[in-house]
């Protein structure tokens, strides 16, 4: 039993002695603990700047936005409302516009793609962003 007990001593001691070589039974001075806690400031401004930073300029413009710098010039860009819309184009659905030419065909093609040209008033040119104003006459 003497050995027993001897061997908890041992151990209580040596737990005591890590604790002193630690400084774990020791606080910390104030001016240790103002340095670790001005420390988690600010790594937590930095943190919040760069997440502001990181939102602002990853931030997805609008369908409407997009429009109005890819867009030609037009004074209806502002009515102009965005849907989102799945077309029936599975391989095998018969379509119009699928199979071998035909005169009836070639007509829903060409109504679908032709688009006629837009007149723009000469003080309106400059809107369309384009260079060579000559060509656009």
């Amino acid at each position: 039993m003497s050995e027993k007990s001897y061997s908890d001593n041992s151990y209580l001691e040596s737990v005591r002695s890590d604790e002193a070589l630690l400084g774990l039974s020791h606080r910390q001075p104030k001016k240790s603990r103002w340095l670790v806690w001005s420390t988690y400031l600010a790594s937590g401004l930095i943190l919040l700047v760069l997440g502001s930073l990181a939102g602002r300029y990853t931030r997805r413009d609008t369908d409407q936005e997009c429009a109005a710098q890819l867009s030609m010039y037009s004074p209806a860009i502002e009515a102009v409302e965005y849907i989102d819309f799945d077309f029936d184009d599975d391989f095998n659905v018969s379509s119009i516009y699928r199979g071998p030419p035909t005169p009836e065909r070639e007509a829903a093609w060409l109504d679908m793609t032709y688009k006629h040209g837009v007149e723009i008033p000469e003080d309106k040119l400059e809107k369309l962003n384009r260079t060579e104003k000559d060509h656009m006459k």
